[in-house]
């Protein structure tokens, strides 16, 4: 609204007078009244603009142009900076202090490195009501989901209020190799945070509490364990078990999801005798407590599968069977030599004994110990062939 003393200066022309017209305009909850000017007819339309920078209720708009005239009242139409956005913004004021701006920016490349488009803001301003509120939507692919984010906020007029862009959503990308549901993804400035209580793939009924982040470069941390969205989306076995195990899944149940998910014994061993460091007796625990018989609760099929596919030694192959059935050399040795086992030479039974250290490298001990299990003749046979 005009100021008292504002000017008027006239001037007569041949049609229509015409008069110079300056004052100031208050505009709720802009602490100094803004200047403009314009001209008037003679049947008093009026359109008086001014470019400035104002401060809104903590909000600060750059190169912003006001103007009121005598039907429409007055807009506005300005930059505002917020959150690392320029926004182009219009807006309107009543004069009970009702002050509504709305906005669109361009794609915008965050500090978090990743990219928000088709965005659009709203901000309105109630000062008689102490009511000011802000909500921002922009859309975003952040490699585990994507969507439209949103941000919103309620403050008190008096500083730049906080937000943070959310967005709630299936899963996908690298999650979705391990999980299904639903979770909530921030984007904050160095990375996107996500939380959710999530269904395990390939493990019927189990679901468990899930938060991390993810990185613009694919760097992605789970529960404990920080690995690369590619190795879960390429199925690297010992990634997705450090991965399951980060967030409570016990060994039995990795093994279990890895099965389901690739079907191969060898790589499920691994994952668990190596990849989670568990060791050979522990890798050989979990396969035969799987159902399905993916290997035999058997010391013969045990050491076919050291021996032969997964291609350990024979040490190696005879301390595990020993371990694994709490001690006993007697079956590691018959493991590895019985016909429907590993079917090697009673000589390499003995050499995978010693090389576990169950048995002394010693002429006397090592033919007391096949006398125990072959006939006189058979062992003399086996001590030929090893000293």
């Amino acid at each position: 609204m005009l100021q008292p003393g504002d000017r008027l200066c006239c001037r007569d022309g041949r049609s229509v007078a015409v008069a110079t017209l300056s004052g100031q305009v208050s505009i709720p909850g802009v602490s100094s009244p803004v200047k403009l000017t314009s001209e008037v007819d003679s049947r008093g339309n009026y359109t008086l603009t001014a470019t400035h920078t104002i401060q809104l209720a903590g909000l600060t708009l750059s190169n912003a142009e006001v103007t009121l005239t005598k039907s429409g009242g007055l807009s506005l139409k300005a930059t505002w900076d917020y959150a690392g956005i320029t926004f182009n913004v219009t807006g309107t004021a009543t004069a009970n202090g009702y002050i509504d701006l709305q906005g669109t920016a361009k794609a915008t490349k965050l500090p978090s490195g990743f990219t928000l488009g088709d965005i659009s803001a709203k901000v309105e301003l109630n000062r008689p009501a102490n009511s000011y509120m802000l909500n921002i939507k922009g859309t975003a692919d952040v490699l585990v989901a994507n969507g439209t984010f949103e941000a919103k906020a309620n403050w008190d007029g008096k500083g730049t209020p906080t937000t943070a862009l959310t967005l709630t959503a299936q899963v996908g990308g690298a999650l979705a190799v391990l999980f299904s549901g639903n979770a909530t993804f921030t984007i904050e400035s160095g990375a996107v945070s996500f939380s959710g209580r999530l269904d395990v793939k390939n493990l019927p009924n189990v679901s468990v509490n899930v938060s991390g982040s993810v990185k613009f470069d694919g760097t992605l941390t789970i529960g404990g364990y920080t690995t690369k969205a590619s190795d879960l989306i390429n199925r690297n076995p010992r990634e997705i078990a450090k991965t399951l195990v980060g967030i409570g899944i016990s060994n039995r149940d990795v093994a279990l999801a890895l099965w389901n998910m690739i079907g191969n014994r060898l790589a499920v061993f691994d994952a668990i005798a190596f990849g989670l460091g568990r060791g050979l007796v522990d890798g050989i625990r979990v396969l035969v407590s799987l159902p399905g018989n993916v290997l035999k609760n058997s010391a013969f099929e045990v050491a076919k599968f050291l021996l032969n596919e997964a291609g350990r030694g024979l040490g190696d192959t005879a301390r595990t069977i020993s371990d694994w059935l709490g001690g006993d050399r007697v079956s590691a040795f018959w493991a590895i030599v019985h016909p429907n086992a590993a079917n090697r030479s009673y000589a390499d039974g003995i050499r995978g004994l010693i090389g576990a250290n169950l048995l002394t490298n010693n002429y006397n001990t090592v033919f007391d110990f096949l006398r125990s299990q072959l006939n006189f003749s058979t062992a003399l046979s086996v001590m030929r062939q090893l000293f």
